[in-house]
C-alpha cells in the first residue's frame, strides 16, 4: 500500500514539474466595455478580448537576442583569455 502511494506521488510530481503556467488574456465587460487582464474569466458578463500572452500581466514574452560569434573569436579565444587571467 505504501509503495503504491509513493509511486502515485512521484507520478503526480512528474506532471506538476512539466506543467506550464496559464496564459494571460484581456477580458472585456459586456456591461460597460472595461478591460481587465487575468488568466481566467472574471465571471459572467465578460468575454475574452485578446490572444494569449505568455508574459505575466498581459505583457508579451521577452525576446532573447542570440548573437553568433565569429569562428576566430570562438570558444578557443575565450578559453585562452581565461587561462591568462587565471595565471596572475
Amino acid at each position: 500500500m505504501a509503495a503504491t502511494a509513493i509511486a502515485l506521488a512521484g507520478w503526480g510530481l512528474a506532471f506538476a514539474v512539466a506543467a506550464a503556467p496559464a496564459p494571460w488574456y484581456y477580458w472585456r465587460s459586456l456591461v460597460d466595455g472595461a478591460r481587465v487582464c487575468a488568466q481566467v474569466s472574471p465571471g459572467p458578463g465578460w468575454e475574452r478580448d485578446s490572444a494569449a500572452f505568455e508574459g505575466p500581466g498581459c505583457q508579451p514574452r521577452r525576446k532573447v537576442l542570440v548573437v553568433p560569434m565569429s569562428s576566430s573569436a570562438g570558444v578557443a579565444g575565450l578559453c585562452q583569455s581565461r587561462m591568462v587571467i587565471s595565471k596572475r
